[in-house]
């Protein structure tokens, strides 16, 4: 009688939170393509998991699609003692500036909670497999919002070491998100590290961001909207070089650590409307509307602490933004589909008193 084969052996394991989100979805591919098995939770629809889902290439056995919250302790829990992953990237939040003006509690309670219960798992998972001695992290990508705003005009760029003054409860949240992971570190020595990465776009971002959003508004000849006086100055990060950092720190960051991950590439939110109106060929009026309430005006930050480790953006914001809005020309089908399943109406939201004076008579009024 032969001998039974032997059983396959699985690759490691990465859990990524959010995994059906922009980042999530772009390095899904990349830890796939890398030979790692990837467990992907999200607690987006089926229907939308799959349309953000559905091009990543792989076997069956090594990308597993589970729809969940990631404040659900039984759900987390779970898959730590299934898949024994090496690490977790913690990318679950509520997107957007705007959605959490517009919403406070509804915006910074899933993303803390959710980061919490994702600790809370992660420590009590680590203690159990203690005896075998097998690498973990945990990775938290965080934003270079948590800085607030740096003096505009000046060659001045934050670095790790300096005050965190978050506008926004958005950015607020990922604050308090950071103070967590570092106080597991501290206090449980829970292998944390933490990334703080510039404004990021590519594929598959949510229509209710400035690029795609202006491709779709220049697609239906619709106004292209620009915040206030439009001079609001980002470095501009292309999801690739993102994936890259993120890769880099899961093999060489330091527990207990923040790396900034930011670029050369510079550019006015004003004047990336205007390239990307260029691009489209389209002749959509530009308009300057209402500010956003707290808006930062200039976000820069050093990235000399991950470079040290080997990354370097390699995407230019010519090159990266043309690739950008040629993907998002080429899926206007697909962009609807994202609208509608997440009821997104181009409706202004983020407006500050008025709309939270609109929400306070809402609630009287129940």
């Amino acid at each position: 009688m032969a001998p039974a084969p032997p059983a396959p052996v699985m690759p490691p394991t990465v859990i990524v939170t959010g995994g059906a989100g922009f980042i999530g979805r772009n390095l899904t591919q990349k830890l796939l393509d890398g030979g790692l098995r990837v467990v992907s939770l999200d607690n987006a629809s089926d229907v939308k998991r799959k349309l953000m889902l559905q091009d990543i290439v792989a076997d069956k056995s090594q990308f597993i699609d589970v729809q969940g919250d990631a404040r659900s302790r039984e759900i987390v829990s779970q898959l730590l003692r299934q898949y024994e992953p090496r690490a977790v990237v913690h990318l679950a939040a509520e997107i957007g500036v705007d959605q959490s003006i517009e919403d406070p509690l509804g915006s910074v309670e899933p993303n803390v909670a959710g980061a919490l219960n994702m600790l809370q798992c992660c420590e009590i998972y680590r203690y159990i497999k203690s005896h075998q001695q097998q690498p973990f992290k945990v990775l938290i990508a965080s934003t270079d919002q948590v800085y607030g705003s740096a003096i505009a005009g000046t060659t001045s760029a934050f670095t790790e070491e300096d005050s965190l003054y978050p506008s926004s409860p958005h950015s607020a949240s990922k604050v308090a998100v950071e103070a967590l992971a570092l106080s597991y570190f501290r206090t449980f020595e829970l292998p944390v590290v933490i990334s703080r990465c510039a404004t990021t776009y590519g594929p598959f971002q949510s229509p209710n961001h400035l690029i795609p959003a202006t491709v779709s508004r220049c697609n239906d000849a619709h106004p292209l909207h620009v915040y206030g006086d439009g001079f609001y100055n980002r470095q501009w990060l292309h999801v690739s070089d993102h994936v890259e950092a993120l890769m880099l720190l899961l093999k060489h960051g330091e527990p207990g650590e923040i790396y900034n991950v930011g670029t050369k590439w510079f550019s006015t939110v004003g004047n990336i409307v205007g390239d990307i109106r260029r691009m489209c060929r389209s002749k959509s009026e530009i308009v300057n509307v209402t500010d956003r309430p707290g808006h930062d005006r200039w976000l820069t930050i050093r990235s000399d602490k991950i470079e040290s480790l080997g990354w370097r953006p390699r995407v230019p914001l010519s090159r990266g933004l043309s690739s950008t809005v040629s993907w998002y020309m080429a899926r206007r089908e697909w962009v609807r589909q994202i609208e509608r399943l997440e009821e997104f109406n181009r409706q202004r939201v983020g407006l500050g008193r008025h709309n939270m004076g609109q929400l306070a008579i809402a609630q009287v009024e129940q």
